[in-house]
């Protein structure tokens, strides 16, 4: 039930995501989050963890990528072309081969230092994300 509630907060996600490439290719950034939102739950629920785990788009990869996304294109412009489908294809390998990393140092266990992460550290972090998100 949990999933089905992300999907609207996916769906912003790929907003603020796809915004540099323009309206034309919103649809193609909606897809692709409902999709990661959808694949992840199920990923995860065929593994043992949490019961309430809830894999979801982050707001604060997804303002990341725009502004990547809007290097990429910058660059492409300066020398006198931009190919938007070139730039998305470069960050879904970004965001692929991120996970790869991650799947790497999950089997590796390395996320049990993140209980050392103090609370702090983590809701500066998510407050530095939402005023970023709000001065866009």
């Amino acid at each position: 039930m949990g999933g089905l509630l992300s999907v609207p907060a996916a769906m912003a996600d790929a907003a603020i995501l796809f915004a540099p490439f323009g309206l034309k290719y919103l649809p193609m950034g909606v897809v692709s989050c409902v999709t990661a939102l959808f694949v992840g739950n199920v990923v995860s629920a065929c593994f043992r963890g949490p019961t309430t785990l809830l894999c979801s788009v982050y707001s604060l990869s997804a303002v990341v990528l725009a502004s990547i996304g809007s290097q990429i294109l910058a660059h492409q412009a300066t020398q006198g072309q931009t190919r938007p489908l070139e730039a998305i294809a470069m960050l879904f390998l970004a965001v692929g081969l991120s996970g790869l990393l991650q799947v790497g140092m999950g089997l590796v266990g390395i996320g049990r230092i993140t209980k050392h992460v103090p609370r702090s550290v983590i809701s500066g972090l998510r407050t530095g994300a939402a005023l970023t998100i709000v001065a866009t």
